[in-house]
């Protein structure tokens, strides 16, 4: 699916991204995780174009992504960026159908897309025509997942989807983005700070510290064979959030 290759990436001198190297598989959920800073969410931004790389490449099935191509690609991609994204001057039904009705789908299709998602979220139909701002948290991470599934993407990028949540619905959303995730089948590739959310999504996890990828593995392999010192801290700082998710991952 997605392979970055030797990708760099500056801001006014400073390292973002320390010539990266790593491959995301098919139809599997992969972890970007690290500390505030570490780059994950910069890596997103590249595979859906919102930044170029200065060095090295980004490819989409074995096709290099470039800003020539860059918007064939962005069909095949759904992202959901921090706190949803949510146009707050648009309805729900608005917000979620956008690029649909930018190409030009009929009334039918699109109708027939909105009612399989808000099935699928478990949001209720008749709420598509309230605003953002009559929704509740977790209403609007349903509407920013639907938008991004709106097209019936390839891919699923997720930006800290959760991380605006408090605990209680954030434990509910996670466990109904699981079963979202195993009903559709996609490759997914989600950000977050939280080493327990990781391990309970993750087929894989790749951990980040100061633009470079210190390890990338099961949360498994993380936890027993940790390949440098930063993989050891990173885990033993969050091990509560672990612990909370302790036979939920394998």
């Amino acid at each position: 699916m997605f392979q970055l290759q030797n990708v760099s990436k500056h801001y006014n001198g400073i390292d973002a991204l320390k010539s990266i190297s790593f491959l995301i598989p098919n139809n599997s959920t992969t972890v970007l995780i690290g500390p505030s800073g570490c780059g994950k969410s910069t890596v997103l931004r590249l595979m859906v174009g919102l930044v170029v790389q200065d060095a090295g490449k980004v490819m989409f099935n074995k096709e290099e992504i470039s800003q020539s191509n860059i918007l064939n690609f962005r069909r095949k991609i759904g992202y959901v960026i921090q706190e949803g994204g949510l146009f707050p001057h648009m309805s729900v039904k608005q917000n979620i159908s956008l690029m649909a009705e930018y190409l030009k789908q009929s009334p039918d299709e699109i109708q027939s897309r909105i009612s399989f998602l808000c099935e699928l979220t478990q949001f209720p139909s008749n709420r598509l025509d309230a605003y953002p701002v009559q929704l509740s948290g977790g209403q609007k991470q349903r509407v920013s997942l639907m938008r991004a599934l709106m097209l019936d993407p390839e891919v699923l990028l997720l930006d800290e989807p959760l991380g605006a949540l408090d605990p209680m619905v954030r434990s509910k959303m996670q466990r109904e983005l699981k079963h979202i995730f195993q009903d559709l089948d996609k490759t997914v590739i989600m950000v977050t700070h939280d080493i327990g959310e990781a391990a309970f999504f993750g087929d894989s996890i790749v951990l980040m510290n100061e633009g470079a990828v210190i390890q990338h593995g099961t949360m498994t392999e993380l936890l027993e064979a940790p390949n440098d010192q930063f993989v050891e801290d990173f885990i033993n700082a969050q091990r509560n959030s672990l612990n909370s998710m302790r036979g939920k991952f394998p």
